[in-house]
């Protein structure tokens, strides 16, 4: 059985807490491993931080989890801090594979650090390995994708809402271009997309990204128009990916209306 070696970053209430876990399941034959992810694991979590951990199931405990559609685990039991508590997951050997082959960015984001409180999975190491890098295969693709969904939301959509006075259009398309704009310059740093809320967090974390661009986000989106939306786009030129206007129509028809044609998820998503 593999046994922990805990980064030096996490807190000693949080290893205490993992240290719980170990002691009580361990030999508990529904659960051949527990991965602690989140931010205990990737070094920014705060003191009052709960311990995120995947519940790698064996198949009949998995089973019976489906059919109860109870993939849940949530306890204050492990842990003795203020606001503490534990957030689990429960999966299967498959989902790891999974992920590790074609999983979502917020989903590979997910396992970045992470490590085992204790595992029976021979190969669990390497697979964690596989999954928490950014798939560099897909970088030029996404990253012509973003940059279409920028241009067609701020220089079509926003311009029509403007137009007529929808409140509603403005909000999303500004919302729509800053995810994108900020999704292309986590892909050109190679930098895992983590979720919609830590998605300016992470863009601040980028070495290389427009100086203005965080501050030309907050403008767009406290007053969605075209007076933002010009500046905005501007700043992201240097990424163009050299398509003409009616390629970024066709990306974003792709990604936004036809993509239920292959059972691709949202490019936000992705």
């Amino acid at each position: 059985m593999t046994t922990p070696t805990i980064p030096d970053s996490v807190r000693e209430q949080h290893r205490r807490a993992i240290s719980r876990l170990a002691e009580r399941f361990a030999e508990d034959d529904r659960y051949s491993a527990i991965i602690v992810g989140g931010s205990v694991a990737n070094g920014r979590a705060r003191e009052d931080s709960d311990v995120d951990i995947l519940m790698v199931a064996s198949p009949q405990e998995y089973g019976r989890c489906a059919a109860a559609n109870s993939f849940q685990f949530l306890s204050t039991e492990f842990t003795d801090y203020p606001g503490g508590y534990v957030d689990g997951k429960v999966i299967d050997t498959a989902f790891l594979t999974e992920v590790a082959d074609h999983g979502s960015e917020p989903a590979r984001f997910a396992f970045q650090g992470a490590f085992p409180v204790y595992s029976r999975l021979p190969d669990l190491e390497a697979i964690l390995a596989r999954i928490a890098v950014y798939p560099l295969h897909q970088q030029q693709d996404k990253m012509a994708r973003f940059y279409s969904q920028v241009q067609v939301f701020g220089r079509y959509f926003l311009r029509k809402a403007e137009e007529r006075s929808d409140l509603f259009q403005l909000t999303v398309s500004a919302s729509n271009m800053v995810l994108f704009g900020g999704r292309l310059i986590l892909a050109h740093n190679r930098m895992l997309f983590p979720c919609r809320k830590s998605l300016m967090e992470e863009i601040d974390r980028a070495p290389e990204r427009p100086a203005a661009f965080l501050t030309l986000a907050e403008a767009l989106l406290k007053q969605p128009g075209m007076a933002t939306g010009e500046p905005f786009c501007a700043c992201l030129e240097r990424f163009d990916p050299d398509l003409t206007w009616e390629q970024m129509i066709t990306l974003h028809l792709e990604d936004n209306e036809w993509n239920w044609r292959d059972g691709r998820p949202p490019l936000a998503d992705s």
